[in-house]
């Protein structure tokens, strides 16, 4: 019966193509929303490597400043280093606050980042993301050090820049090998290795990150316009007016503000979900204009076929048999659409588009639209294959 169900609709191809066609993109559009879902969802659960929670971010703009004394073009004025030194203690004179480090502007949540390829000997990394952070980042952070140290006073007499690394930059780089007390480049002296850090936030792949320390004794290159800092739990909205009171008595030029980074993970939770719910928009009109179009499909080809209908009761078909094959029909034609928008979308996995998507998470994502596909279609014909059950042989026959 099913073979000769396969044999029917492929004869009937031509007629059946544009449903096929409907069943194809439909599936498609499933399938990329499924594995953007799953891809989210697998991320989501593995650790974030840092809190968020009580972290507050003090963004500073010096380029207004007017006299000429404060250049934004030459950070190492000593007007600048001095000035910034002065904020980070008066943060710290707050009851509130209970660390405070200079950091670039690729902080947790920021929505930015420097990427960049070091070039090695034996090749290239992958691509990797440069941070600069003060002695305290760790603790303001809860990052966790899962070999050497962090940053500290010890690194001021050392002849190399201190670099701490990230596990999959660890991996990149040194392998199984020890990592600790390497020198990269002949550049940076390896002092540390943190866990997972994963600073584009819960939904991305943890990249390579390479830490270099900021000192605002002596940092060379740009200057760090933020501040990370940790709060008391409980701290209320009263401290943040406070602390730019009191910020700008020092340095009464400059513009600054202060942000939650649990706002910051809102504002990130908000900017992923979007695309999301645009692709479910489009994928919902897809999928009930495929079901509208086959349920009228169906109803029409119910219609032209009454005749032969009617035949097969006559000739002992009862009304299940009758319902089954209508409704048989449907998830054949089901299939070979399908089959074709299974071949497009295992194309990713095998090209490896996406190559951060674990296989496993296409996997899931073609199961679960083929069932969602099935599920459709056989809701769609439950009603017409009924319709043609009731059938009557005499009255479809007299019809004919």
């Amino acid at each position: 019966m099913i073979k000769h169900m396969f044999k029917l609709i492929w004869n009937r191809k031509r007629s059946s193509f544009l449903m096929m066609l409907e069943i194809t993109l439909s599936f498609i559009v499933l399938f990329a929303i499924g594995s953007m879902i799953l891809y989210a969802t697998n991320n989501y659960t593995k650790p974030l490597g840092f809190s968020y929670k009580n972290v507050y971010v003090l963004r500073m703009d010096w380029n207004n400043v007017m006299g000429g004394h404060i250049d934004a073009d030459t950070p190492s004025d000593s007007l600048l280093r001095e000035t910034l030194m002065v904020l980070e203690r008066e943060m710290l004179s707050f009851d509130e606050v209970e660390c405070v480090t200079p950091t670039s502007e690729g902080f947790p949540y920021s929505l930015t980042n420097i990427m960049g390829n070091l070039s090695t000997e034996v090749g290239r990394t992958p691509t990797m993301f440069p941070y600069d952070c003060g002695d305290d980042y760790d603790r303001v952070l809860g990052l966790t050090v899962s070999e050497g140290r962090w940053f500290g006073p010890e690194d001021d007499a050392s002849t190399l820049a201190p670099l701490v690394i990230n596990r999959p930059m660890r991996e990149a780089m040194f392998g199984d090998g020890p990592a600790v007390g390497e020198t990269m480049l002949g550049e940076w002296n390896v002092v540390g290795v943190i866990d997972t850090y994963r600073f584009y936030g819960e939904i991305e792949e943890p990249g390579p990150a390479m830490f270099f320390r900021e000192n605002l004794n002596k940092f060379g290159g740009r200057a760090p316009r933020q501040f990370l800092f940790s709060v008391r739990p409980g701290t209320g909205i009263d401290f943040e007016e406070r602390l730019i009171d009191r910020l700008h008595k020092v340095a009464p030029g400059w513009t600054m503000g202060v942000e939650r980074m649990e706002d910051l993970r809102e504002f990130y939770f908000s900017t992923k979900r979007l695309p999301i719910i645009i692709f479910g928009v489009v994928a919902g009109f897809l999928i009930i204009n495929v079901a509208l179009g086959l349920f009228g499909v169906l109803w029409y080809s119910i219609n032209r076929r009454r005749g032969e209908i009617g035949l097969r009761r006559a000739i002992g078909a009862n009304s299940p048999q009758v319902s089954l094959q209508i409704l048989g029909e449907a998830l054949v034609a089901t299939t070979f659409g399908l089959a074709l928008g299974i071949f497009f979308a295992i194309q990713a996995p095998l090209l490896g588009l996406f190559g951060a998507v674990e296989t496993s998470v296409y996997a899931i994502a073609i199961l679960c639209s083929v069932l969602v596909i099935y599920l459709i279609v056989a809701v769609c014909a439950l009603y017409p294959s009924r319709l043609a059950a009731r059938i009557h042989p005499a009255v479809a026959l007299h019809n004919e």
